[in-house]
């Protein structure tokens, strides 16, 4: 198992350090010099701002998973004296040489599953924003996790207020009723589903509560994402899904909550900054994390309602296809990535996201024969997933799944 080194910092490795939650994860560790060093970035093809946090953080190596931006980024890197590597099997190798401690997953998709598995089997704890990754293959990374003495470590606002309320419990699990998820609701939570059909596409990007990446403020819009977080929390916590509730959260101060059987509830709270989720996987299992700001009750207003199922039946595709099996969850995963990233190149419209998922899901049948029993395996899966849901958008033609 990975330790830490004479200098007592947690080296920590981030995946996806240009995106929107990578840059926050920078941010904070920048603020505890002392605490941590980086060690590894990787990013898709924003090689400017890799270089540029590079050379910040003072790291050994650095990985470009776009193939035109590695040859254009090479020579730069290398006058940096920066190891920049070549994929992910050479990523991969640099878990054997004992320099990390943490990985921190804050790339979107499921390309990195391969990455976050090795890390986990060799002993490095991994901070997780992605919740697709664990979602598909939470069976696979908790058992290498396990069998290294691991941990995954939420890193989402939700889980992670979710897991800091079940540690307030200690060890007494047993007095668990149920666990809340808290959501926002999204910019049209007050939207008549007759008026879906017709939102631009700057409405859906302009989440109420949190500036995000693009297909996570998609997912948000469609309340997809609470369908993956009520599956997430089912796979981190080991609780049935008929234990779990969402609540209607507008203002976003309440993140997550668990009801006791004996009737108390335990409510975490915080301004709505992703500082919090990410201070705390970074310290876990300790807590010296400090904000810079601090949460104030007086003069806020906290409203709950229950999720209109109707408007956004996401939710209920997303307990259906849990309660069937794991290639059901794979199919949601996969399709709806194909459909959000149509809706943002313009082909289809928002509304046609869940229209064409609750198509597609209802036809999933023949590819339960697949394996799902190796990372291989589940990535083999979802680019199958990922090629049928290509097809179906370009035939409308649903017959062929």
């Amino acid at each position: 198992m990975s330790v830490y080194s004479s200098s007592n910092k947690k080296h920590i490795a981030v995946l996806g350090s240009t995106g929107s939650v990578g840059t926050q994860v920078l941010s904070v560790i920048s603020s505890y010099p002392d605490q941590f060093n980086v060690v590894g970035l990787t990013a898709d093809s924003n090689w400017e701002r890799l270089l540029s946090q590079s050379n910040e953080f003072c790291i050994e190596w650095a990985m470009l998973s776009d193939q035109d931006a590695k040859k254009e980024a090479f020579p730069m890197f290398k006058r940096e004296g920066i190891d920049l590597l070549e994929s992910n099997e050479n990523l991969k190798l640099r878990f054997n040489q004992g320099k990390l401690d943490l990985l921190v997953g804050c790339s979107s998709g499921t390309e990195a599953l391969s990455v976050i598995w090795k890390a986990l089997k060799d002993g490095i704890s991994v901070a997780l924003a992605n919740k697709e990754i664990l979602i598909v293959a939470g069976h696979l990374l908790k058992e290498a996790a396990r069998e290294s003495g691991a941990k995954i470590i939420p890193m989402d606002s939700e889980h992670a207020a979710i897991d800091r309320a079940l540690r307030s419990i200690g060890n007494h699990h047993k007095e668990l009723k149920r666990i809340i998820i808290t959501s926002s609701g999204g910019p049209f939570r007050t939207l008549p589903k007759s008026d879906f059909h017709s939102v631009p596409m700057e409405q859906v990007m302009d989440h109420p509560v949190w500036k995000m990446g693009q297909k996570i403020t998609v997912d948000s819009a469609t309340l997809i994402n609470k369908g993956f977080e009520l599956i997430e929390a089912c796979v981190l916590f080991d609780v049935p899904m008929d234990r779990l509730d969402v609540w209607i959260h507008p203002e976003g101060y309440v993140h997550g909550a668990i009801e006791l059987t004996d009737g108390h509830m335990v409510w975490v709270l915080s301004n709505p900054d992703m500082c919090f989720p990410i201070g705390y996987a970074l310290f876990y299992p300790d807590i010296p994390f400090k904000p810079k700001s601090r949460f104030v009750p007086f003069g806020k207003r906290f409203s709950f309602f229950p999720p209109d199922e109707e408007r956004f039946p996401a939710l209920r595709l997303a307990r259906n296809a849990f309660s069937r099996s794991i290639f059901s969850v794979i199919w949601l995963v996969g399709a709806n990535k194909v459909l959000v990233d149509s809706f943002l190149r313009e082909t289809i419209r928002f509304v046609d996201i869940i229209s064409y998922l609750e198509q597609i899901m209802e036809k999933v049948n023949y590819l339960e024969q697949l394996r799902t029993d190796t990372v291989d395996s589940v990535q083999n899966l979802l680019d199958r997933v990922d090629e049928l849901t290509r097809a179906f958008l370009k035939h409308k033609e649903i017959n062929n799944l």
